[in-house]
Formats: structure tokens, sequence, C-alpha cells
């Protein structure tokens, strides 16, 4: 019974994740497509006049539950976490960071605009 089963030697995509015996290749295929997709929403919205609260809320409204999704099965390294960071305060400072990234992360109750910062 067993001798009929083979191995499959392509990536399968089951519900938008990539599975394969190939972890470095899983791990491109989703990453890499998942980065893709976000630079093609953020340069979406970039050219749009809107606020800091507004670029904040396209982040966490877009892009985050998107990253949630794949790392609830994949594990994300620390140098697509930087890379995602780097995007993420691109997009709201259109370039350089204004202020420091702690005083944008932190709570509403401190008058702050709790924007997400993703860590390991």
């Amino acid at each position: 019974m067993l001798s009929d089963v083979k191995k499959v030697n392509k990536a399968i995509k089951i519900l938008g994740i990539f599975f394969t015996y190939d972890d470095a290749l899983a791990y491109s295929l989703n990453f890499d497509r998942l980065i893709q997709s976000m630079d093609k929403t953020l340069n979406l919205w970039k050219w749009r006049n809107l606020t800091i609260l507004g670029k904040v809320q396209i982040v966490k409204t877009f892009i985050v539950p998107k990253i949630s999704y794949m790392t609830n099965i994949i594990l994300l390294d620390a140098i697509k976490l930087k890379e995602i960071n780097r995007k993420f305060f691109n997009f709201i400072w259109n370039g350089k960071d204004k202020i420091k990234r702690s005083v944008l992360i932190s709570n509403y109750d401190k008058g702050r605009l709790k924007m997400v910062h993703l860590k390991s």
C-alpha cells in the first residue's frame, strides 16, 4: 500500500501558501511573493496624499494580516523582518525617518500612533 505513494518534487499551493520538501524554496516562494504583494499595495497608496495616521492604518489593514497569516505557518527570519520594517517606515515617511520609531510604535494613551513593528 505504501509503495503507491510518490514523493512530489514540485511545490504545491494550499490556501495561498506554497509547500515543498525544500525548505529554502518554500521560504523563497512564500516570502518573496509576500514582499512583492506588499510593495505593490504600498506603491498603490503611496501616491495618495495621506496623513501619517492614514498611512499607519493602511499598513495595519492591508499588509499586517497577510504577514500574520503567512507567519502562522512559516517562521520569518530576522533579515526579512528587518526588510519588511524598513519598507513600512519608508512608506510612512516617504524616505528617511523623521522621528524615532519608538515614538511611532508607542500606545495611543501616550499620544502615539501604535504603529506595527515586527520583531523576532
